[in-house]
């Protein structure tokens, strides 16, 4: 009935939510909670039994909504990620950057599923292990995961495939 916490959590800058309508932002935030729901107990195992996340010195922020989070910040539960939890991730979860072959992602600008700001993550930590040339990036401006056209996969595709045959780097 009151749909301002979804909207204050689509807005807020550490759990953005893909989406420029209200169906958009809704169905975001409901995919998000089921993930949620299906998985936390499997990652949490997975992580010895530990907390996968922290957020004990994260200030949570949203432009929009600054006069909600004092209140916000103040009553939010905190969590300590585990040092083992930590290093488990990192060896499982963090991609090194480093690449030795072709690689070409396909990604929604609005994916409910996988945030698209993992792009511009994966971009620095190649850059970082200085990789670049093996990596191009393309995106959708649309909603959806992998909302791709038939013609844009295959598009993709051919031009990974003649990448790899020539050595030359297809065009954005």
């Amino acid at each position: 009935a009151n749909p301002t916490g979804a909207f204050v959590i689509a807005n807020t800058m550490q759990t953005p939510l893909p989406g420029i309508s209200s169906s958009e932002i809704i169905n975001s935030l409901l995919t998000a909670l089921g993930f949620h729901a299906r998985g936390l107990d499997d990652l949490t195992d997975r992580a010895q039994g530990r907390a996968p996340y922290g957020n004990i010195d994260v200030l949570y922020a949203s432009a929009p909504f600054n006069a909600l989070m004092p209140a916000l910040n103040a009553g939010i539960g905190r969590y300590e990620l585990a040092p083992n939890a930590a290093q488990w991730l990192q060896h499982t979860y963090e991609p090194s950057g480093s690449l030795s072959i072709p690689v070409l992602t396909l990604h929604t600008t609005r994916d409910p599923v996988v945030p698209f700001l993992h792009e511009a993550l994966l971009a620095a930590k190649v850059a970082t292990a200085q990789s670049s040339a093996f990596l191009l990036q393309r995106s959708m401006n649309r909603y959806g995961h992998c909302a791709f056209t038939p013609q844009e996969t295959m598009t993709a595709l051919n031009d990974l495939a003649g990448w790899v045959d020539s050595g030359i780097k297809p065009a954005n």
